[in-house]
């Protein structure tokens, strides 16, 4: 099929509008379904950046096709300079942005110096915003975090557990205490501002997209390999995302994300003073949720979890905290009982507010009711002692 000669002239406007303006910051494709005017089918007003449709495969054909002969060294394309190669692939990926073979092209230029990684986060949060889901830009994300990681001395403090015999890259604190034992990473400023850049990166997808799996598994892969599960951090995700819950209420993946914060301020339940004010916070929260909605099943979950949480970290105490470590095996089990009690006593009451103001079969009163068999089942040593 012959190729059509309008192709130049829109991959040229296409990327004098980068030139024109670095800071565009929204692309959307105009509901344009033929071209009405002679003008050009591209259009930026105050950083925002439209394609009329018609022109979409036109553009993409263009691009492709010579990326494509760029990249297997077909008719001497290989003499295109890397700049040139660099619009390429932000026209095709401007379209699709689940090409692989442009993003690796990408990888490659950054690798050599001609991209800055800032520029291609940068790119990388515009498609974002309107290809929120793109499973191959967060994968590409997550490159550029773990070339920066291996590059740039701003993360060399991080970079220990890549080179266990750099020990002058490892920078911990000491806890006020001057507890050895509760040494703790010190993260640079410059990361940890990255690490709420990305985050917020990954909030606005999330917001464009509901139960975006993709958005909230980067932001936990972040807060892992880049953010080392700072307890600052956690701290501070946990708050920011919790007016984010509230106004999702039916989207498990927010929920999901907060459960594997609080696991992470907590792990394994190993310190001996497990503050519980978080978990209780979380837990009158859900409540507040639960009056306002519910016939929503995600906050249920949630607050299965917490309170199973909650009565994990009361039997730590309970075996811990004694101060007789000859108790008896059936002593001690008595104590997590009693200390377990006023909890699953009190989920119990909060379960009969919708069962017994329900009408029958109501979705509320159903959901309530697995929430009490639930209870039942996993205390139920408890459950009979009431």
């Amino acid at each position: 099929m012959a190729e059509d000669s309008r192709g130049s002239r829109i991959f040229s406007d296409f990327n004098s509008a980068f030139n024109r303006d670095p800071d565009i910051d929204e692309f959307d494709i105009i509901p344009i379904l033929e071209p009405k005017q002679n003008r050009s089918p591209v259009v930026l007003i105050d950083h925002k950046l439209g394609l009329e449709h018609w022109c979409v495969r036109i553009l993409y054909s263009y691009a492709y096709d010579r990326l494509m002969d760029w990249r297997t060294k077909h008719l001497g394309a290989r003499s295109l300079d890397y700049g040139h190669v660099i619009e390429l692939t932000r026209a095709v990926l401007a379209v699709n942005p689940d090409v692989a073979t442009a993003w690796n092209i990408r990888k490659e230029t950054v690798q050599k110096g001609h991209l800055r990684v800032a520029q291609d986060f940068k790119f990388g949060a515009l498609l974002l915003r309107k290809h929120p889901k793109s499973p191959e830009t967060f994968c590409h994300r997550k490159w550029l975090f773990n070339h920066l990681m291996r590059t740039d001395p701003r993360f060399a403090p991080l970079n220990f557990d890549l080179d266990p015999l750099n020990i002058d890259a490892i920078n911990v604190q000491l806890a006020p205490s001057g507890n050895v034992g509760e040494m703790r990473l010190q993260i640079p400023s410059d990361v940890l501002n990255l690490v709420q850049e990305e985050m917020s990166v990954c909030q606005m997808a999330a917001d464009r997209y509901p139960s975006n799996y993709n958005a909230w598994s980067h932001r936990i892969w972040v807060l892992q390999h880049v953010g080392k599960c700072d307890r600052q951090i956690l701290l501070t995700e946990l708050d920011q995302t919790k007016e984010w819950v509230s106004l999702n209420i039916s989207d498990h993946s927010g929920f999901h994300y907060r459960q594997f914060v609080v696991r992470h301020l907590y792990p394994d339940h190993e310190s001996d003073e497990v503050d519980k004010t978080i978990l209780e916070v979380e837990l009158d929260d859900t409540t507040d949720l639960l009056k306002r909605y519910p016939e929503h099943e995600s906050v249920w979950c949630h607050r299965r979890f917490i309170v199973e949480y909650l009565q994990s970290t009361s039997n730590h105490e309970t075996r811990d905290g004694s101060p007789d470590r000859e108790v008896t095996k059936k002593s001690r089990l008595d104590v997590e009982d009693d200390t377990n009690l006023d909890i699953i006593q009190r989920e119990l009451e909060f379960c009969k507010k919708f069962i017994n103001n329900s009408k029958k079969k109501s979705v509320k009163q159903q959901l309530a009711l697995k929430y009490r068999t639930w209870l039942e089942r996993t205390f139920m040593e408890c459950v009979d002692d009431l």
